[in-house]
């Protein structure tokens, strides 16, 4: 009964590492796509150059990682926390 015991507190202790690292990589998904969108806005990157430096970002890294792959995944992730994407237009003002 012990044996039984403790191989099914095995399974159930790596199914919770399981999920915990789960949890852990989706919380650093949102994270990373909040500073992404803010360093987008700070400075005016247009979607497509956004775009274009999420796919550098991917080749350098690991085939596993989580990065985003491109300004559409980052708006899906932000838009239903209430982060809504805003377009900014500069005009020139002539006095």
């Amino acid at each position: 009964m012990t044996l039984l015991l403790a191989i099914v507190f095995s399974k159930l202790q790596v199914v919770s590492q399981e999920a915990f690292i789960s949890m852990l990589q989706k919380v650093h998904t949102i994270v990373s796509s909040v500073k992404f969108d803010h360093l987008k806005a700070r400075y005016r990157w247009s979607d497509k150059s956004f775009t274009d430096l999420l796919k550098v970002l991917r080749k350098m890294l690991p085939k596993e990682n989580t990065l985003l792959k491109n300004n559409y995944e980052a708006k899906k992730i932000l838009c239903p926390m209430g982060m809504e994407y805003q377009k900014y237009m500069h005009a020139l003002m002539i006095a």
